[in-house]
C-alpha cells in the first residue's frame, strides 16, 4: 500500500508557483487535486455575479419591506386586543366579586360563600 500525497497542501499553502508546479509534474495524486480544486474555483467564478445581487434587487427589497409590514401590523392588532380582553376579563371579575350569587338572587338557601345550603 501506498500512502498518499501530502505535498500539494504545503505546497499551495507556503511553497512559490514553481515548486508547485515541478510536484505536479511528478506526482498524479496531487495533480487530480490540483484539478479538482480548479474545478470548483471555476463554478464558484461562475456564481459569483448571480450570488453577490441575489438581495440587491428592487423586487426583493419591496418584498421584504411589505412582509415587514404586515408582521408588525399583525403584532400591533393582537397586542391591542389581548390589552382589550384582559380589561374585559379583569372588569368581568370585579363585577362579579361585588354581586350576589346567582343562586341567592334565585330566592334559594345560600351558605356564606353563595353555594346552596342543603339540610
Amino acid at each position: 500500500m501506498s500512502e498518499k500525497c501530502n505535498k500539494y497542501e504545503s505546497l499551495f499553502v507556503f511553497g512559490t508557483e514553481k515548486q508547485l508546479e515541478d510536484h505536479l509534474k511528478t506526482c498524479p495524486e496531487c495533480q487530480k487535486q490540483h484539478e479538482k480544486i480548479y474545478k470548483t474555483a471555476s463554478i464558484v467564478k461562475e456564481v459569483a455575479p448571480f450570488y453577490k445581487n441575489y438581495g440587491k434587487t428592487k423586487s426583493y427589497n419591496v418584498i421584504l419591506k411589505a412582509a415587514a409590514g404586515v408582521i408588525i401590523m399583525t403584532l400591533a392588532y393582537f397586542l391591542v386586543n389581548y390589552s382589550v380582553l384582559e380589561n374585559n376579563i379583569k372588569g368581568y371579575n370585579l363585577s362579579n366579586n361585588e354581586s350576589e350569587s346567582v343562586i341567592a338572587e334565585m330566592g334559594l338557601p345560600t351558605d356564606d360563600y353563595g353555594l346552596l345550603m342543603v339540610y
